[in-house]
C-alpha cells in the first residue's frame, strides 16, 4: 500500500499525470528499486519505500515482487480503464496521507 499511496499522493499534487507515466517508473524500479531517477514519482515512490523498509525487514526479492505486483495492476487498471484508469483506482481505493 505504500507504493500505491505514492502514487496516489503525486496525482492528487500532480493531475497531470497519466498511466503510462506510473507504469513507467514502476518497470524501472521493479528491476533495481535502488536506481536514481529524476522524477518526482519515483522520488514519491523510493521514499515510502525506504521508510517502510526501516520499519520492516522485507528482503528485496520481496520489494521486487510488491513493485512487479503494483506494475501488473497499473498495466490491467489502464488497458481496462483508459490513460488515467490506475491512477483513478488508486485515487478512490487506497488511502493516502491527504485523506
Amino acid at each position: 500500500m505504500k507504493i500505491e499511496s505514492a502514487i496516489t499522493a503525486v496525482y492528487r499534487t500532480n493531475p497531470a499525470v497519466k498511466d503510462k507515466q506510473v507504469i513507467a517508473v514502476l518497470e524501472r524500479l521493479a528491476t533495481k528499486p535502488e536506481m536514481s531517477l529524476a522524477n518526482p514519482l519515483a522520488v514519491s515512490i523510493q521514499d515510502n519505500l525506504k521508510l517502510t523498509l526501516s520499519l520492516y525487514n522485507f528482503s528485496r526479492r520481496e520489494v521486487l515482487g510488491t513493485l512487479k505486483r503494483v506494475l501488473k495492476s497499473a498495466k490491467r487498471h489502464h488497458k481496462l480503464d483508459g490513460s488515467r484508469g490506475c491512477l483513478d483506482f488508486v485515487k478512490d481505493y487506497i488511502w493516502s496521507p491527504r485523506d
